[in-house]
Parts: C-alpha cells; sequence; structure tokens
C-alpha cells in the first residue's frame, strides 16, 4: 500500500516538474494549440499555395506559348481550388482570434497574401497594424 502511495507521489511530481518545462520551453506552442485563428491561416495558407499552382494551367497565353491548350478538366479544377481558397479565406476573414499572439499571425498572414496587389482600405490597414508596436514582438 505505501508503494502504491509513493508511485502516485513520484507520477504526480513528474507530472508537475514537466509540465512547467513545457510550459516555460514552448509558450508559442500553448498559445497556438488555444487559438483557433492558426488552423485557419495554415487552411488558407495551403488553399492559397493549390490556388497559385494551379492558375497556370488554365492561362491560354501560358498554354499556348508551351505548345498545349487549356483543358475543360484543367478548368474544372482550377475552379474547385479556387472556391476552396475562397472558402478558406472567409473563414480565416471571419474568424475572432482568442489572444494577440493569433492577431499578429492573422495579421502577418493576410499582408502576405494582400502582397502586389492594389489593397483596398481594409489592405492598407492590416499593413499599418501589423507595424504597429503593440503587434511587434508578439
Amino acid at each position: 500500500m505505501a508503494q502504491a502511495a509513493h508511485k502516485t507521489s513520484t507520477s504526480r511530481r513528474k507530472f508537475i516538474a514537466t509540465a512547467a518545462v513545457a510550459a516555460v520551453v514552448a509558450p508559442s506552442a500553448t498559445a497556438s494549440t488555444i487559438d483557433p485563428i492558426y488552423t485557419l491561416i495554415d487552411r488558407h495558407r495551403l488553399a492559397f499555395r493549390k490556388f497559385c499552382e494551379l492558375s497556370n494551367t488554365v492561362d491560354k497565353v501560358a498554354a499556348k506559348l508551351a505548345g498545349g491548350t487549356v483543358t475543360e478538366a484543367a478548368i474544372a479544377k482550377f475552379q474547385n481550388v479556387s472556391e476552396q481558397e475562397l472558402e478558406a479565406c472567409e473563414a480565416l476573414i471571419e474568424a475572432v482570434p482568442v489572444a494577440l499572439a493569433g492577431m499578429a499571425a492573422a495579421v502577418r498572414w493576410l499582408a502576405e497574401y494582400d502582397e502586389g496587389c492594389m489593397p483596398d482600405m481594409s489592405g492598407r490597414f492590416l499593413r499599418s497594424l501589423a507595424k504597429s508596436p503593440v503587434l511587434i514582438g508578439v
């Protein structure tokens, strides 16, 4: 009976020590598992990457230069990927981060996503917000 109590006590001490070390070593990992915005950023980043990869498959000029043509199958696939990218973007934009670090990550990603485009007012605001002293170092 004394051994069982000792094992429980040792396990509890080991658990507390391990949890304390994990909290100090990986605070960002803890933050990312708490704020669902990180999943939405990753989902949109992947969807946008697929969108970019397939965009040339429906470009008639690029196809002609390569000696090919744009197929109906390529158009259908691109339209599907385009819809997925739009849905992922909308989900991200509508999400409300629950932590300052999540907000900063979303702002940085959206500013990168919007790079090279003619930004509307929200894009300009995101770029300003990304430089805010409140978010720097988060």
